[in-house]
């Protein structure tokens, strides 16, 4: 929502594509926009789809010939195991294939804006404890919907690192950032003891939007593309003894699972 709040104001003109499962929700955003910002160089066009059905959904490409940049921040953390109509753990279905299924599809028309096209992906510092693994849908042990939210974010930091490598001489560039933990109406619905312990000391969501613009904004010969950002500054990707960095050696594996899931 900051990121809509505060963009339109930098004097180029957005259009903004929104895909959401729930079309009530969009329309929410777009009249507290327009009621808010009140600007008129912006255009905000509305897909009310699934992550998947999204895919194929023929509106959702046509006429959509160029942007600078694309944002994904899709976001799901259920604690209790959910499975989608598509048959997918809904976390999963959400940030992993979500991600990856979307992001793939933009590919071609972000080659058009090149060399200035960039994919920002909103990760989490909660990535930090979770290695990468193939289990992608937590169908081994007792499911804990934490873990998965981290393990989810590890992948679309290993696939950024992907993707960045794949498109290095074409001219898009990928990024991923941690908004760090921010008093939004998800945290408090997920995880209630945690944002009631914090009340007060979490970010603010204009914190948390903070360096998703600044990434947007920034002359790219001053970033780098498959790096992981934190307060506008690269940040590292693994912590010490916690095992992470080996296993971003199952990204192929797992690349393939998901283009097999996603059918593209």
């Amino acid at each position: 929502m900051q990121l809509l709040r505060v963009l339109p104001h930098v004097g180029q003109q957005f259009i903004w594509y929104a895909v959401a499962r729930r079309e009530g929700r969009l329309l929410f955003l777009k009249f507290n926009l327009q009621q808010e910002t009140k600007r008129s160089i912006w255009s905000f066009v509305i897909f009310h789809l699934s992550v998947k059905s999204s895919l194929s959904h023929p509106g959702f490409l046509q006429g959509m010939c160029q942007f600078m940049f694309w944002l994904t921040m899709l976001v799901c953390l259920r604690i209790n195991k959910v499975t989608t109509s598509e048959g997918f753990e809904q976390n999963f279905a959400v940030n992993v294939l979500g991600t990856y299924s979307m992001t793939e599809s933009m590919l071609p028309l972000l080659k058009n804006a090149a060399p200035d096209a960039r994919v920002i992906t909103v990760s989490s510092g909660g990535m930090y404890t979770a290695p990468l693994t193939t289990d992608l849908q937590f169908s081994e042990g007792k499911f804990n919907g934490v873990e998965q939210y981290a393990r989810n974010k590890r992948v679309q930091v290993a696939l950024t690192e992907n993707w960045a490598e794949m498109y290095k001489d074409k001219g898009i560039s990928f990024y991923t950032m941690h908004p760090g933990w921010a008093e939004t109406p998800g945290v408090a619905n997920s995880l209630p003891d945690f944002s009631k312990s914090l009340s007060g000391k979490l970010r603010t969501s204009e914190q948390g939007a903070d360096t998703v613009i600044w990434l947007a904004l920034q002359p790219k010969e001053k970033l780098t593309s498959g790096a992981f950002y934190f307060d506008r500054a690269e940040t590292p990707k693994h912590l010490m003894f916690s095992g992470t960095r080996g296993s971003h050696s199952l990204i192929n594996n797992i690349i393939e699972d998901l283009r097999s899931m996603s059918r593209l």
